[in-house]
């Protein structure tokens, strides 16, 4: 996508960084709070975006220009933004800035978590592929799996409606499903996992078995769902089946606290 031109007009630059200035100053001396300060932040810019404050294509002040009108630490402001570039709020280009964006890819039906409110429409759901990599570790994901299996683990942070962020953490075997390993990141950030599967190798999930309970957020856990460590959250943890009984793959997803409600499909 090109560059907006609005992004290097010094007027509209000036006009982001006074408006911003204000919002921040309101938004941020909301008292009783106990999220973690980058937490704070993070959730204000989003608010900015959402209100048209800054609006896509539009450059963020500087991460010096950030740690005077929020007043928070440099390290709080880098967190926070390093936090909205990996959930597509925000993105880096090199000799430019900070650039706001709009998240526009939505998982491909997704079918089987999805988010409502009262009773309304489902809700569209944004992830965003922040880590895979190899496990070594024992965990549940070997019984599910077979201790024999070569298990990766994709984390993908997920946006719901822009109403609470979720964390999933995917773990599949590599060696019988290896393009989870090799395709390009950028080309499963939105991708239907399920969908994926079946399109590769025409299993497809007849059965997934849950286990829901509530524990506590872990640290790896807690920053990506915007609460605090050790807060009470939602844990949902899968095994997917396929029509031959096989295990396909295990799942977690991690929910923070909410008022939306949450449809679970137990056969797709």
């Amino acid at each position: 996508m090109s560059e907006p031109i609005r992004q290097l007009d010094p007027i509209r630059a000036a006009r982001v960084l006074t408006m911003l200035n204000e919002f921040l100053a309101d938004e941020l001396k909301q008292p009783g709070s106990t999220l973690p300060k980058y937490v704070r932040l993070e959730n204000a810019l989003i608010r900015a975006i959402e209100v048209g404050v800054m609006i896509e294509g539009d450059k963020l002040p500087s991460e010096t220009e950030l740690t005077s009108i929020s007043t928070f630490s440099l390290g709080t402001v880098q967190k926070a933004l390093r936090s909205l570039t990996d959930s597509g709020h925000l993105m880096r280009r090199a000799g430019v800035g900070t650039i706001v964006q709009m998240k526009t890819q939505s998982m491909r039906r997704p079918l089987h978590s999805r988010y409502s409110k009262q009773g309304g429409p489902f809700l569209p759901v944004f992830p965003k592929l922040i880590n895979r990599e190899s496990v070594k570790e024992q965990g549940p994901w070997t019984s599910a799996l077979g201790s024999d299996a070569s298990i990766i683990r994709l984390d993908r942070r997920i946006d719901i409606g822009r109403e609470i962020v979720a964390l999933s953490s995917f773990y599949v075997d590599a060696a019988k499903f290896p393009f989870f390993r090799d395709r390009p990141i950028d080309e499963l950030h939105s991708e239907n996992f399920k969908i994926l599967l079946h399109s590769e190798t025409g299993r497809k999930v007849r059965r997934l078995d849950h286990k829901i309970t509530f524990s506590k957020a872990l640290p790896e856990v807690s920053g990506h769902i915007g609460v605090e460590q050790d807060s009470q959250i939602l844990r949902i943890k899968l095994t997917a089946w396929d029509q031959s009984n096989f295990p396909l793959y295990y799942q977690v997803f991690h929910i923070p606290p909410n008022e939306l409600d949450l449809t679970i499909e137990c056969l797709v």
